[in-house]
């Protein structure tokens, strides 16, 4: 499953209570919202997710009528402990 990079340029409403609340959200079958990396300071989130394409991952967002992203782009994981991709 391709794996993407969202980039949350102000991500000033995306809390940390926030994103408890939608840690709890079910997502469609087969898409997983991996993670997050936050920086409250600087408001800027980086979120790793895995969908089959970034409409369908835009899609959840608009109908969760929360903040789109300022980017996305597909990434490839690379583990160093493992030293290869992902």
């Amino acid at each position: 499953m391709p794996k993407y990079l969202l980039i949350h340029d102000d991500a000033s409403f995306f809390t940390e209570e926030k994103l408890k609340e939608l840690s709890k959200a079910d997502l469609p079958e087969g898409i997983v919202w991996e993670k997050t990396y936050c920086n409250f300071e600087l408001n800027k989130n980086f979120c790793l997710w895995q969908a089959p394409s970034p409409e369908i991952i835009k899609q959840i967002f608009n109908k969760a009528n929360l903040p789109i992203f300022d980017a996305i782009y597909q990434v490839e994981v690379f583990n160093p402990a493992k030293g290869k991709l992902e």
